[in-house]
């Protein structure tokens, strides 16, 4: 067990659903070993998004009294990695070029594009995330440009680099970070968007080689990120998740939403087996305050259940072909589902019938990361997991290398070398 404050790190997932906090230490092979963790409902958030920070500081505050606990004594935490959600995110793919003047490419070459390349922060925005996405050369032909893994030290008369921008609104990151502080007295350095931090658990660099994309379907809403060529393409976000379906199933049966979820939970699938048989499902529910009992074919849960699940597959097949410039064929090793929202039985089949493509749940690389089985396997924790992968990357840059951690245009470009 960790006995020095200082040298633990800790990420927070605020969920419309539950606020889950996780308390790692980095161990001389790399990894991080989780020591504690703590999940708590959450209160003052609606749809991903802090709109009351006092309610959110006390889901803080109770989910780091469950890590207190584990750890039989209360932290002074310093520093939080958080993720974060907003249906108001912007993507913006900017080219950024320079000229070489020595030949041989340098650092400081890369850097001189990276900052051709910055673009301002977006009214009521600022750049949470600025990652390379390729880099082109080009030989005595200045506009003759030939595309590179990495151009560090290579000849070439020019450089060109495509950088994917990341824009969070004012408010999602400022409130975050005032609930953190005002419940632990901490401050949050560093925020990753849902979906990259899922994948950063569960994608591997090869899978990224191949195309990959990964879903991450919360309790109100579903974000997924798509990775072409080893680096991050595009990302997105639905207003529509795990609590929709709730309300799909409540309305089916004429039911309260409390009532839907437990049959979901307890009950659902999203196709019965070959030769499962019908049968009757019972269900306590409260009718002008008494407690009756209703049943309810489980044939017609499957149905109803398949048909939600279908209302948020046609939602997310519909963003990834209306996105511009991107090619479906080259997603081959294929879609990755997590998040709380992910875990019910047949999922993967319906969403493999629908986009006619490989797809499995995601399971997170023990590589990076290692702790309690329950907390490692559970799909709600993957984004949680994921943000602990992405500080690690950060951390591993050489600092002679970075250009910068945190510049005036929203860049974290300290992890420019590395493809994401």
């Amino acid at each position: 067990m960790a006995q020095d404050n200082n040298k633990l790190i800790a990420s927070i997932d605020i969920g419309t659903k539950h606020t889950r906090i996780l308390v790692g230490e980095q161990e001389p092979n790399g990894a991080v070993h989780i020591e504690g963790y703590g999940k708590s409902l959450s209160r003052g958030v609606i749809g991903g998004r802090v709109v009351d920070i006092n309610k959110v500081s006390e889901s803080i505050s109770e989910a780091m009294n469950q890590v207190n606990k584990r750890f039989n004594r209360k932290l002074l935490l310093i520093h939080f990695i958080s993720s974060v959600s907003d249906l108001h995110m912007t993507i913006h793919n900017s080219k950024g070029r320079t000229p070489i003047k020595d030949q041989k490419i340098t650092a400081k070459d890369i850097e001189s594009a990276l900052f051709s390349a910055a673009i301002p922060n977006p009214t009521n925005k600022q750049i949470i995330d600025t990652f390379v996405t390729s880099y082109f050369i080009s030989g005595q032909d200045i506009n003759q440009f030939e595309l590179v893994p990495s151009p560090l030290g290579m000849e070439a008369s020019g450089l060109e680099i495509i950088t994917h921008n990341i824009s969070i609104s004012n408010s999602a990151i400022n409130n975050i970070a005032s609930a953190v502080r005002l419940a632990n007295k901490a401050e949050v350095i560093d925020y990753y968007i849902e979906s990259m931090a899922s994948a950063a658990a569960i994608l591997t660099q090869s899978e990224k080689n191949r195309g990959a994309i990964v879903m991450d379907i919360g309790s109100n809403i579903t974000s997924f990120s798509i990775y072409v060529d080893g680096s991050i393409f595009h990302n997105g976000i639905l207003d529509f998740g795990g609590d929709n379906i709730n309300e799909i199933i409540a309305q089916s049966f004429a039911i309260d939403v409390m009532s839907a979820e437990y049959l979901k939970i307890n009950y659902g699938k999203l196709e019965a087996n070959i030769s499962e048989k019908d049968k009757l499902i019972s269900l306590e529910i409260k009718i002008q305050g008494k407690i009756v009992i209703k049943y309810l074919s489980s044939m017609d849960l499957y149905e109803a259940l398949g048909e939600a699940y279908d209302s948020l597959l046609e939602k997310i097949k519909k963003e990834i072909f209306s996105i511009k410039n991107f090619k479906f064929q080259k997603i081959k090793s294929g879609i990755y589902l997590t998040g709380g929202g992910s875990n019910i039985s047949g999922i993967e089949a319906k969403t493999r019938r629908l986009l006619n493509i490989n797809v499995k749940k995601g399971s997170v690389n023990r590589d990076f990361i290692n702790g309690e089985e329950k907390i490692l396997a559970d799909p709600e924790y993957s984004a949680s997991l994921g943000l602990f992968n992405l500080w690690l990357q950060k951390q591993q840059v050489p600092t002679e290398e970075s250009v910068t951690q945190k510049s005036d245009i929203g860049s974290k470009i300290g992890a420019w070398l590395k493809n994401f």
